[in-house]
């Protein structure tokens, strides 16, 4: 019945989409940008939206067949081809049906033609950047009146493409105001000059015009001839845009000119002929002596080098008083630069001069080189921090539910905000002020390395492919994980499943998944919980959430059950509310909890994390384990600032707290213990030297009389975090780089857990990986083993 049903749906969606192509659009020019089209986002909570890719440099689409439909097919949805089709609302579908309405949406971004495969390519990334910035705009991150009139069409996009967005916005924003405040003020006969390559359908005209901010300005876009067709025909359609603009003309069908006010025009022509380009320019009437502002969001990345490097050194010599501004992605290098050029190639549309131009100052030297006067260049990571006011990152921070901090970092690290210029004037004032305090805390040179070598056999039905979940050392060859956000039968969820790591003797590691016991209790599916041995076959879970907004309800007790053969794969596990004493729901997640001893009594101590409606948590909750009960013990000393995401372990009773989060989504480098005394407990802040680079959602163990922080994020770094070793008798601190010579590569060390093995002087890291903004979701396919043995004492 399933497969008869996928063939009736999938015939109507071809009938339907032959005749929605029937009447092809026009043909354009080959475009060296990407694919858009829809994809199934895989939202973190295992809830299923289709979400239309935002733009050229963020897509994660499926790649269009070379004779791509017009945009105006692409966006619309299968049902709006064949309404016997509708669409699924989120988590609705069983696994059969959600395929069918994959196969549907991918029949819609293919044609039946094999030509001229880059022109709907382009059109309908155009669709999909403004249907992003739409929804930006009806979020409330941005004012922007004009976007939704530039393209029909209604879509909600995630917060994390919000806020990529945002700060993308911004920053052009924040060069765009820079150059029309110095050109304001130069008593000059000729006006100044915006010229907006692969402008597509953006409201940057419109914005400006309406604020005012055009009186001594004009604006001249540029893109393929059939996108900035359809945007002028869309303007000469809308009475709104038609009264911002004054009287127009609207070119013929030949001509590169396709729409004309008198501080507007909008152009058809290809970047990469330049002779061309800028002919058509001359004829538009642009002034190459006047001040001009030329934006690239996204361009020279889909050039190739030598068409990018053309274009830039043209730019120079054609505008003798410019300020060229470009927005696109760096560095290649790491596990989420790696995972966004895969990303790209197979979508057939790689990112060219990465490698070339790996950093920011790479990218300077690029225009210095290519005859610009100044250019300075920031990740946006440095811009949201620097540049954007303090109370406008809270009120953006509070827009909507939020807890993908991780990609939001990540993401930031890997684009860059450049400007670089030409003239007297325009070179006088940099458009980024430098900074008093340098943004950049670069880790100590490494002392060493620490070999990494993948330590389990697991096949795919047996392996753990997740993040955002717990692991814990029952007994030296067991190790039982639980929880988080990961594969589970083909598709992408919240895991309800757990999962056994498993040695016997000297053989190696053999990963198994088991399910619950009887229906009374079932996981919840809950992640960024805490999980604590309380003997070798149970574990009591705290804290966690189902979803930003859903915290997890209550603590549970998971005890594991042999099999009568003692086989791994035929354990269960049964799942009880634990019987706390009443009033002690615990409704937060990214916290941590540690085993202390007080008064010869063993305690958890619960610390930190955040909730519903706190950003950051620095509450110090104690539980005494053998009654289950919530005891109040004295803290005394300064509090650490409250933190998520930070890590803690057991030392001489108390615990040790590193890095996180703090309230202003800054993370830490702050190592604290939690030292016992008679009265209760002390809080001293460890004094570490060099000081240790900021960083979270890491793991962290004592080893040796060391503490090892143990991969995380950190965003002041161009590096990526390995392994910082801290001496915890004298302070002193080092760095180790994990070698990745014999795992499989990437290895996303986030969101990861890990388990210390001190006899064999070894580290396992499990799991981990996270959704790499818009690229597509990554696991870490195999535990990996950390070689420790130089880190042996006297080290």
């Amino acid at each position: 019945m399933e497969a008869l049903m996928s063939a009736q749906v999938i015939s109507l969606l071809i009938n339907g989409l032959e005749e929605a192509t029937s009447h092809p659009g026009q043909a354009g020019s080959d475009a060296e940008t990407e694919e858009p089209g829809q994809r199934n986002w895989q939202h973190e909570d295992g809830e299923e939206a289709i979400a239309e890719r935002s733009d050229s440099d963020d897509l994660e689409a499926t790649p269009q067949d070379p004779d791509s439909p017009p945009a105006s097919v692409l966006f619309r949805s299968p049902s709006a081809i064949c309404p016997e089709v509708t669409h699924p609302e989120a988590g609705e579908l069983e696994f059969g049906e959600r395929s069918v309405w994959r196969i549907a949406e991918r029949l819609l971004v293919m044609g039946p033609r094999s030509r001229q495969r880059r022109t709907g390519t382009v059109q309908s990334t155009n669709d999909s950047s403004s249907l992003s910035k739409r929804s930006l705009a009806a979020q409330g991150y941005v004012s922007d009146a004009f976007a939704p009139l530039l393209v029909p069409g209604i879509v909600r996009r995630t917060p994390l493409i919000h806020r990529g967005y945002y700060v993308r916005a911004r920053a052009v924003r924040h060069c765009v105001r820079a150059f029309l405040d110095l050109t304001g003020a130069i008593r000059s006969p000729t006006r100044a000059q915006i010229l907006s390559l692969g402008s597509g359908s953006d409201s940057l005209y419109f914005r400006l015009k309406a604020a005012g901010l055009l009186t001594r300005t004009a604006v001249w876009e540029v893109d393929f001839p059939d996108v900035s067709r359809l945007k002028a025909k869309r303007i000469e359609e809308t009475p709104e845009l038609c009264a911002q603009t004054g009287p127009f003309k609207i070119g013929d069908s030949a001509s590169t000119l396709c729409f004309e006010s008198s501080d507007y025009r909008i152009l058809g022509a290809d970047l990469r002929e330049l002779q061309r380009l800028g002919e058509a320019l001359d004829s538009a009437g642009l002034d190459a002596t006047s001040p001009t502002l030329i934006l690239a969001e996204a361009v020279l990345t889909y050039l190739e080098p030598s068409r990018a490097a053309a274009l830039i050194a043209w730019v120079a010599q054609r505008f003798p008083n410019a300020l060229f501004v470009i927005y696109e992605q760096m560095k290649p290098g790491d596990a989420f630069g790696q995972i966004m050029l895969q990303h790209f190639r197979r979508l057939n549309s790689p990112l060219h001069g990465l490698e070339l131009f790996p950093d920011v100052e790479a990218q300077r030297q690029r225009f210095l080189q290519a005859g610009w006067t100044t250019c300075s260049a920031l990740d946006l990571n440095e811009f949201y921090r620097r540049l954007i006011p303090a109370d406008e990152r809270r009120r953006v921070e509070t827009l909507e539910p939020f807890d993908e901090f991780e990609e939001w970092h990540l993401k930031c690290s890997h684009y860059f905000i450049l400007a670089a210029s030409r003239g007297d004037i325009l070179s006088e004032t940099p458009v980024f002020l430098p900074s008093e305090a340098s943004f950049q805390i670069d880790p100590a040179l490494p002392s060493g390395f620490l070999s990494a070598s993948v330590v389990t056999s697991d096949h795919q039905h047996s392996s753990l492919q997740r993040y955002g979940h717990t692991s814990v050392l029952l007994s030296p060859g067991i190790i039982f994980s639980a929880g988080g956000f990961g594969e589970q039968e083909g598709r992408h969820c919240r895991v309800s499943r757990f999962h056994l790591l498993s040695r016997s003797c000297d053989s190696e590691w053999k990963g198994c998944q088991i399910s619950t016991l009887g229906t009374e209790g079932q996981w919840d599916g809950r992640l960024y919980h805490t999980m604590t041995r309380l003997s070798d076959t149970r574990v009591l879970v705290l804290g966690g959430r189902l979803s930003p907004v859903n915290p997890a309800s209550g603590a549970l007790q998971l005890d594991i059950y042999k099999s009568e053969d003692n086989c791994p794969e035929g354990q269960n596990v049964v799942v009880t509310k634990a019987a706390l004493e009443e009033g002690s729901m615990l409704s937060c997640w990214r916290h941590s909890t540690t085993e202390v001893y007080y008064q010869n009594q063993r305690y958890l101590f619960v610390y930190g994390g955040r909730s519903v409606t706190d950003p950051v948590l620095s509450d110090c909750r104690f539980l005494h384990v053998e009654t289950m009960a919530w005891v109040r013990i004295p803290v005394q000393g300064s509090s650490p600032e409250g933190r998520h995401s930070h890590s803690a372990c057991s030392w001489q009773g108390g615990a040790l707290i590193a890095g996180g989060l703090g309230a202003s989504e800054e993370p830490l480098s702050s190592v604290f213990f939690l030292r016992p005394v008679s009265s209760g407990f002390l809080w001293e802040s460890i004094h570490i030297q060099p000081s240790i680079t900021p960083r979270y959602s890491h793991t962290a163990h004592v080893f040796n009389g060391k503490l090892l922080l143990v991969g995380g994020v950190w965003i002041h770094s161009s590096s990526v975090p390995g392994v910082t070793v801290i001496s915890l008798t004298t302070g002193l601190s080092s760095e180790y780089q994990i070698d990745t010579a014999s795992v499989p590569w990437p290895l996303m060390l986030h969101n990861h857990s890990s388990a210390l093995l001190p006899e064999e002087q070894q580290l396992l890291l499990i799991g981990g990986g996270g959704n790499c903004f818009s690229f597509g979701t990554y696991f870490n396919p195999h535990t990996v083993g950390l070689d420790l043995s130089s880190l042996g004492l006297g080290q």
